[in-house]
């Protein structure tokens, strides 16, 4: 279950790293201020320029495409780099705990921890011996 559980969650953190990664390259030309975007584009349309002007994948430009121009403009370089490097470290981390074993075990020993943690409760029932 352990295992199961760290590659789900190395899965999600590569798709949003994906996303971030298209979406440093965009917010990096608007901060320039280089960015001019036809305000009345349909959303294929506007999403179908962005993959041709910034190289990026359909999932990248539709993401940004839904930004809200607010989100967009608010968003600086320093906010995305950072987190793209906090999302890499993790994925770091879970491949080297999926490679060893004994990193492995560990991760199921803790798992089993927090839940005994979470769920500890006194017995309700007595036990005769």
């Amino acid at each position: 279950m352990t295992r199961a559980r760290l590659q789900y969650e190395k899965s999600r953190l590569d798709e949003r790293i994906h996303l971030l990664e298209g979406l440093a390259a965009v917010v990096d030309v608007i901060e320039k201020g280089d960015c001019h975007c036809p305000q009345k584009q349909r959303r294929a349309d506007a999403a179908k320029s962005l993959c041709k002007r910034f190289q990026l994948t359909e999932a990248q430009a539709l993401f940004i495409v839904d930004l809200r121009i607010y989100q967009l403009s608010r968003t600086s370089i320093e906010e995305i780099t950072a987190e793209l490097e906090e999302k890499r470290r993790r994925v770091a981390e879970i491949e080297r705990i999926l490679r060893s074993e004994k990193a492995l075990k560990g991760e199921v020993a803790a798992d089993l921890q927090r839940i005994a943690g979470r769920y500890r409760r006194r017995s309700r029932s007595k036990v005769n011996q």
